[in-house]
């Protein structure tokens, strides 16, 4: 049987949700506390709670991003750890 042939609507809109592990991953592999930090003091920002996990837009991610470099000089959390954008 030949496979469905679906074509997307550019105007189509997908929400893209990361879990704090993808959050970690994306900025190098930071640890949960430096997460906690950002959100605390840098203004990153704040994830949704679903069942109790935490999880974050994409696009959220991605505006704090784009703030961020264009900041003369990356924040930086208690420990150190500097948010890297992937």
């Amino acid at each position: 049987m030949p496979a469905a042939n679906f074509k997307r609507d550019p105007s189509d809109h997908v929400t893209l949700y990361l879990s704090a592990a993808q959050v970690r991953r994306r900025y190098g592999g930071v640890s949960d506390m430096s997460i906690w930090r950002w959100l605390r003091d840098e203004g990153f920002p704040q994830p949704l709670r679903i069942s109790g996990r935490r999880f974050w837009l994409e696009t959220d991610l991605a505006e704090w991003e784009q703030k961020q470099s264009g900041a003369t000089e990356l924040p930086t959390s208690s420990d150190g750890e500097r948010p890297r954008a992937a």
